[in-house]
């Protein structure tokens, strides 16, 4: 079918450098013919300019989506001969880096939404995902793509970046994921979460100016070591669990305390933060007397659930007293 010109910069991805020759749509798959619009290329090996056509030959990538139908692009170039008389190679293809790396099998635009599908969702996540947009690939292409990935270009330059482990093999083998904090951009995977591998990798990197990590002592360690004038911090999640740790240690010292405090009715403070203060005031208050509290109300979902809580409490208190009456296991079991 005919396209009209003012479609191109929607369908091919890179409408400068190509031609639309066809377009045709046959059981949900789009497939558009192009054609390079340049006749020459730089030679790869010796970047001398040739415009001597060697052959034509046809590739076909895999491409973005469109409205749900699945798009394949038949590419048409060119192989050229290299005229440099120095140059070890004699024939070229021609290179279209903007459309697609070299002997890729899909379009960079494709590619580059695979990465950041990677990036965000992981291997069989990504997958799930990338199906429901009509991407075709798998869980292991995903992972390929993001282990081709060389470093980040912006490595060299890092002033804030964070550490984490992450597990080859969950309760076996660990690594280190190191992420550009400014950039939201992972840059590198350490092989192991020690010490001396984060210290070498910050003295390569002198721009660290501020480290945010978890509580392991390793990683303390090897930014200490690694990154001696760099300012370390703790992350906003490790931050929660220090403070929820500290609550349940204030509350587990408190419990007993708790079931005495009786709250006014008229109170214009939240009801847990008079019951947390009036608590600490009575434990403080060593050897004072403690006034007896009216029984707590229980809020609905409790009132719910109470009866299931009794009928679990009557059971419980029926196996303690067989089994202080030498009762077998299994006559308990069964009795029960």
């Amino acid at each position: 079918m005919a396209a009209s010109p003012g479609l191109l910069p929607l369908c091919l991805p890179d409408p400068s450098g190509l031609t639309l020759e066809d377009m045709s749509r046959q059981r949900g798959v789009i497939m558009m013919t192009v054609s390079a619009t340049s006749v020459g290329c730089a030679c790869p090996r010796c970047s001398v300019h040739s415009s001597h056509i060697h052959s034509r030959y046809s590739r076909t990538l895999r491409d973005l989506p469109c409205h749900g139908a699945v798009v394949r692009i038949s590419l048409r170039t060119h192989r050229f001969y290299c005229r440099a008389p120095d140059c070890p190679r004699c024939i070229f293809s021609q290179r279209l880096p903007v459309v697609v790396p070299h002997h890729g099998r899909q379009t960079c635009r494709q590619r580059k939404a695979l990465l950041e599908i990677g990036y965000a969702w992981g291997g069989e996540a990504g997958y799930r995902l990338a199906a429901k947009l009509g991407i075709n690939c798998s869980a292991d292409s995903i992972l390929r793509l993001l282990s081709q990935v060389p470093s980040a270009e912006h490595a060299g330059d890092v002033k804030v970046f964070g550490v984490d482990d992450w597990a080859w093999r969950r309760g076996h083998r660990y690594g280190t994921v190191l992420v550009d904090l400014e950039r939201r951009r992972p840059i590198d995977l350490l092989p192991d979460r020690e010490s001396d591998t984060l210290a070498k990798w910050l003295l390569a990197h002198p721009s660290v100016k501020v480290i945010s990590r978890d509580r392991a002592g390793a990683y303390a360690e090897g930014a200490r070591r690694g990154a001696p004038e760099a300012v370390q911090v703790a992350d906003r999640f490790h931050l929660y669990c220090n403070l929820t740790q500290a609550l349940q240690r204030v509350l587990e010292r408190l419990a007993q305390v708790l079931g005495q405090v009786e709250l006014p009715s008229d109170s214009t403070q939240s009801d847990s933060t008079l019951l947390l203060s009036e608590a600490m005031e009575l434990d403080g208050q060593k050897g004072s007397p403690v006034r007896e509290a009216a029984p707590p109300t229980l809020i609905q979902h409790h009132q719910e659930r109470q009866p299931s809580r009794e009928k679990q409490k009557a059971r419980f208190d029926a196996v303690v007293a067989a089994y202080d009456e030498g009762v077998t296991f299994r006559a308990t079991a069964s009795s029960s």
